[in-house]
């Protein structure tokens, strides 16, 4: 006997009885609460009748909360206006940085000192590289955004790189990529292994990541030495415009792991829901219920940072010159400061400047 496939209805048939035997932690607890509870009568409401008072319905409020597939939309749609605001028109090059599975259980333990070892060894790899004039020779615009799982639910930790098709030189001149070649793959992929497990050796003999209980100083460095002798997954694609990433990005650092429309049937404790790969087109996958329901509980992590250089501890503007090959009759450009809890650095914003 089937029940009705939304995330609402799955987590009343498990989510009492998953706390009860499981345990969840506190911001997980909040979520499932605000799922369970959102556009019901426990939120309250409010009442719209016609001025005559022939019609009237009551709308229930809405719990608001990331993880919710009915609340997601309006904040999902809100950061891609933002972040489309600010892309340049030019093209972009879509960047992905993986961590190797030898390495993950290091994350699963020390999730935060992961994630910024992440974002720091991608960032100073595309700068690095690219600086060299053997390259581009310049300081490109950057968009970085962490996922930890893939499509099918699983974990898979890597970070996502929207890449501007050029960058400002030392002279303050604007250099575009040339016949759509950013850098090659194989030196990222090189330097990103490198520095990574340089960066993370260092922290392991210097006691600042946490380790498994069961997994010593010298484990933790075995197993980072047989990770450095595989290859390490890095990938570069071409992009025309930037729009298309921005939307994919703006999906997972607004919305949650499992979206509604991917959801087929729950049946009997087990959940199918549609799986799209690029060799695969559509897939189904089934999983138990209690599996489920931690990841309808997960929260993105709240890590998405946009940078063009980490010198600029002021807002600064961009050369005359740049500003006039962009300035078209729309938006002009300019570089602004943009500091929150989880970054500080310099974005590349576009601006209405004919107001």
């Amino acid at each position: 006997m089937g029940t009705k496939c939304t995330l609402r209805e799955i987590f009343k048939e498990g989510f009492e009885a998953y706390c009860r035997t499981r345990g969840l932690l506190p911001f997980q607890l909040k979520a499932g609460l605000a799922i369970l509870r959102c556009r019901t009568a426990e939120l309250g409401g409010h009442v719209k009748r016609c001025p005559a008072g022939c019609v009237e319905k009551v709308w229930y409020n809405s719990c608001r909360h990331r993880a919710c597939p009915l609340c997601a939309w309006v904040k999902i749609h809100q950061w891609l206006e933002t972040i489309r605001a600010r892309l340049l028109p030019i093209d972009h090059y879509h960047t992905t940085f993986t961590l190797p599975g030898d390495l993950r259980i290091f994350w699963e333990f020390d999730r935060k000192a992961i994630n910024d070892l992440m974002f720091k060894i991608a960032r100073t790899t595309l700068f690095n590289a690219l600086k060299d004039p053997e390259h581009l020779g310049a300081k490109p615009g950057i968009l970085m955004s962490l996922h930890t799982w893939a499509r099918d639910l699983w974990s898979h930790v890597h970070v996502h790189c929207l890449v501007t098709g050029g960058g400002i030189t030392a002279d303050g001149r604007w250099k575009p990529c040339g016949e759509k070649f950013l850098v090659p793959q194989e030196v990222l992929r090189h330097w990103f292994r490198e520095r990574f497990a340089k960066a993370l050796r260092r922290m392991i003999n210097a006691g600042k990541i946490e380790l498994p209980p069961d997994m010593c100083r010298f484990d933790a460095l075995c197993r980072l030495t047989q990770a450095e002798r595989k290859e390490w997954i890095v990938d570069i694609e071409h992009r025309d415009h930037g729009h298309g990433v921005a939307e994919y990005l703006a999906r997972y650092v607004r919305g949650g792991p499992l979206k509604e429309s991917r959801l087929l049937s729950f049946v009997d404790d087990t959940v199918t829901f549609r799986v799209s790969r690029k060799d695969e087109p559509c897939v189904q996958r089934q999983l138990d219920l209690p599996v489920v329901l931690p990841h309808g509980l997960m929260l993105p992590e709240d890590r998405c940072r946009r940078s063009l250089n980490s010198t600029a501890g002021r807002p600064s503007r961009l050369p005359a010159s740049l500003t006039r090959i962009f300035r078209a009759p729309g938006p002009g450009f300019r570089l602004t400061q943009l500091c929150s809890a989880s970054f500080s650095a310099s974005v590349l914003s576009a601006r209405d400047t004919t107001a």
